[in-house]
């Protein structure tokens, strides 16, 4: 691969964001504001690259070092396993994810992408260790979404997550899971069985990362920005303090994003979490109509 590639080839956001590493602000300032895009920063080269406010001499001397092959091979690594790049300079790069701070360079998808366009995106996360009460709660407000057609959108662990991704292959709606990486480094039985059968009904798996080891807890924290970046609103299902649940909760706001929160037993310290959220005033939910309830553009049926 040469800087002859083609402007558009998504090497040069890959170059982008295999040097500066994923979550960084810079792709996006790229795209939005740099003349050329991802390949005219990639030609300007490294003198170009020190008149950037902001830009520090670690991130220059790691996009000089980062060759175009490289960054090549990384694409070539996630299409192995299946994964082709979705840059911000491809149509079907989600408008809302672009515009967030920091949007992914390069977002890895595989499977049926929905069209991002056509209505309301909501993400539905929660507890892995849920309790039954909580995994149904988020299966009635994920199944009266996807009946509805609203994309729905989890991460991949058990729990909330794992009854929120069923529930929506179950309507038949359009469904994306988003990964933490994309690794060889096995998942569990269950999730890649999880995975298989998204793929199969339809569904979508997507992440930023490329990581020849299992994903670091650093990466699922990058992850949830990704899941919220994507949809109008998120929806949290039991979150207990300092949860990974409740950490959707600042990028979704940081994002101007609605927030709500499915209130669970009062006093259950499962919900410790939750009810903090309640408390600095994300309104409570307790199904999909409440969610919906907030587009009045967007045609439903009404409650069943």
């Amino acid at each position: 691969m040469t800087p002859e590639s083609p402007p558009n080839h998504p090497v040069y956001w890959s170059w982008l964001q295999e040097a500066l590493g994923p979550g960084s602000p810079l792709p996006g300032w790229v795209g939005r504001e740099f003349p050329g895009g991802a390949a005219g920063f990639y030609r300007a080269g490294p003198r170009a690259w020190g008149s950037l406010p902001g830009l520090r001499p670690p991130q220059r001397r790691a996009l000089a070092a980062l060759s175009l092959r490289r960054a090549r091979d990384r694409l070539v690594a996630a299409a192995g396993l299946g994964f082709l790049p979705l840059t911000p300079d491809n149509p079907r790069y989600p408008e809302l994810l672009r515009h967030i701070y920091a949007p992914p360079a390069v977002l890895f998808v595989r499977g049926s992408w929905p069209d991002f366009s056509a209505g309301p995106a909501i993400a539905v996360v929660g507890a892995r260790r849920a309790k039954d009460s909580s995994r149904a709660a988020a299966q009635h407000i994920a199944g009266q979404l996807g009946e509805q057609g609203v994309v729905l959108v989890s991460g991949t662990a058990r729990g909330v997550d794992a009854s929120v991704l069923l529930e929506a292959l179950r309507t038949g709606g359009p469904v994306v899971s988003v990964l933490p990486a994309l690794t060889r480094f096995p998942y569990s039985a269950a999730a890649q069985g999880l995975h298989r059968r998204l793929l199969r009904e339809g569904g979508a798996l997507a992440s930023e990362c490329f990581s020849g080891q299992g994903p670091a807890k650093a990466l699922f924290r990058l992850r949830n920005r990704v899941v919220t970046g994507l949809c109008q609103g998120t929806v949290v299902v039991q979150a207990g303090l300092s949860s990974g649940s409740a950490s959707y909760a600042g990028p979704a706001l940081e994002q101007g994003r609605e927030l709500w929160v499915y209130p669970g037993m009062p006093g259950d310290p499962a919900f410790a979490g939750s009810r903090l959220l309640l408390e600095e005033g994300a309104p409570p939910v307790w199904n999909g109509w409440d969610v919906l309830e907030h587009f009045p553009g967007y045609w439903y049926r009404g409650e069943s």
